[in-house]
């Protein structure tokens, strides 16, 4: 089975004035929530080698900067996308598919909502109203398929922020 992470791109901070969404930096409660979310996935499941799938936003970026500073995962492994910034599931699916089958046993695609919050209702046992800021969707998914299809993933965990501080 291949382990895949979708995560939900950290807290942002505010637009402001001429500022374009694409170049919205993390907050401070966002860099401190991916290190939060970075810390709780490196100490379940380890490091291991990874393909990272990321959105090309400063936020998203960030947010892949972050687990990369805890050694969940090691910058040489980000793939940046243009597809993935705002993305709906079908552009998202795109993108796994261009990278499927995955060269390696862990993924991580790093989003936006909507897009990741409507590609949780894709896959079967998971009905999600809303995936939080810094949220990740673990699902495992066949490693032996010879192509993608929703309906061979399993859902594993929903963690994010809030549920780690309480």
């Amino acid at each position: 089975m291949i382990d895949i992470f979708f995560v939900r791109h950290a807290k942002a901070s505010a637009k402001t004035a001429g500022e374009e969404d694409f170049s919205r930096p993390l907050s401070k409660r966002g860099r401190n929530d991916s290190r939060l979310i970075g810390q709780e996935l490196l100490r379940v499941h380890g490091r291991e080698t990874s393909q990272v799938l990321c959105s090309s936003s400063k936020r998203t970026l960030q947010t892949a900067e972050m687990l990369t500073s805890i050694g969940l995962i090691k910058s040489s492994e980000i793939v940046s996308h243009d597809q993935l910034y705002l993305a709906d599931p079908h552009d998202i699916t795109k993108v796994i598919e261009k990278h499927f089958p995955f060269s390696t046993k862990r993924v991580f695609l790093i989003g936006h909502n909507p897009g990741m919050t409507v590609l949780a209702d894709l896959i079967p046992n998971i009905k999600l109203d809303h995936l939080p800021t810094g949220g990740v969707i673990h699902i495992q998914y066949p490693k032996d398929s010879k192509s993608w299809n929703w309906s061979h993933s399993k859902i594993q965990s929903v963690i994010y922020p809030k549920l780690l501080k309480s």
